[in-house]
């Protein structure tokens, strides 16, 4: 069995059975964050196998300053969603199904046509037209790794979809091309009290660089993303962690509101 996959199947096992996950033995573990994402592709096949979840998404953390001095990195990291992980508009869900639940305040988009490595490189402007809507969303993340990055390292945490947990996908907004997402204040709400704040700015400059940063991340690996897939570009508030069952709120401005209920 090759590291990758006994990395993946021990990061699976981990998943499935809702249980911390701990630091890889040093003979599967990724050292690179090239390698992390390789076992996150090996993980998703696995995933798609095993437990019939089909990636149909992905998210883009450490997308800020802050967030990369706190992770003590320099770059976004990313990570993958699978469709039973999305809910649309509003949703109910067991507080205690998940480690340490958190939530981010993102904008979300979707793709109208594959981003290929063949049409790389792209930027903020080349990727307008591969966007059909975009959509307020609430990242779920969840604090899976025992001790955190430092503890197991970056490139597993890239394996381990950096968190990723869910996505409640707002009402998407097809004619968005006369909004500038850079402006856009986006709010996240517990209990009806407004708890962070941010603008789409706080997004590497603009989300739309952050999916133009990804699509060229997974050309350069020879990886296509696919029409009909989504991405949520970053969070454009502090990720809030709720101490116990909440109600949670994201609204932006123009685009509109997710939520979701933790039982």
């Amino acid at each position: 069995m090759s590291r990758e996959m006994t990395a993946a199947r021990l990061i699976a096992a981990a998943r499935l059975a809702k249980t911390p996950l701990t630091q890889l033995p040093d003979t599967c573990r990724p050292a690179t964050v090239d390698e992390g994402y390789s076992v996150q592709e090996v993980l998703h096949g696995i995933l798609k196998d095993d437990d019939k979840q089909r990636r149909i998404g992905y998210k883009i953390g450490c997308t800020t300053p802050v967030m990369q001095e706190v992770m003590g990195i320099d770059h976004p990291c990313a990570g993958s969603v699978t469709d039973v992980q999305v809910y649309r508009e509003h949703t109910a869900l067991p507080y205690a199904d998940f480690l340490s639940v958190g939530v981010e305040c993102e904008i979300g988009v979707v793709l109208a046509r594959d981003l290929a490595p063949d049409n790389a490189p792209y930027s903020r402007d080349s990727v307008v037209d591969c966007i059909s809507a975009v959509m307020p969303t609430i990242e779920i993340i969840d604090r899976r790794a025992e001790g955190g990055p430092a503890a197991v390292g970056i490139p597993t945490m890239i394996a381990d979809d950096f968190s990723a947990a869910g996505a409640v996908l707002g009402h998407q907004t097809h004619a968005w091309r006369d909004i500038d997402l850079a402006s856009l204040t986006g709010r996240v709400f517990i209990n009806g009290e407004e708890k962070s704040a941010g603008v789409g700015a706080d997004v590497m400059g603009h989300p739309l660089e952050a999916v133009a940063w990804f699509a060229n991340m997974k050309a350069a690996r020879g990886e296509i993303l696919k029409e009909g897939e989504f991405i949520l570009t970053g969070s454009l508030t502090l990720a809030q962690f709720p101490e116990g069952p909440c109600e949670v709120k994201v609204e932006i401005d123009q685009l509109g509101t997710a939520g979701v209920t933790f039982t």
